[in-house]
């Protein structure tokens, strides 16, 4: 997957998945966004989850954030972003 950096404007799009059925005690979903457009400047505001991610932000290593529990903003700079993410749940569920 790649993003279009030809568009007028800098834009997002997000996607969310539910998790494997065999992680759903732990994963509460795995997430794509795309940035895109002729500078990549881009505001992103985060708001409170009290989840962790791991985000793969285009071929960089993978950083570990949160737990977010307050709302934050992200700038991103990048004229072109593919982010690739795995939320944790904030608790820990019980398999039945």
């Amino acid at each position: 997957m790649s993003c279009n950096a030809q568009m007028a404007r800098t834009v997002s799009s997000y996607r969310e998945f539910p998790a494997p059925s065999g992680l759903r005690s732990h994963v509460l979903c795995l997430w794509t966004q795309c940035i895109g457009g002729p500078t990549g400047e881009y505001t992103h505001r985060v708001w409170p989850d009290a989840c962790i991610d791991m985000v793969f932000i285009n071929r960089d290593a993978p950083i570990v954030v949160g737990p977010w529990t307050e709302p934050s903003v992200t700038r991103f700079l990048s004229p072109e972003g593919l982010l690739i993410g795995v939320t944790f749940t904030p608790w820990m569920r019980k398999e039945k």
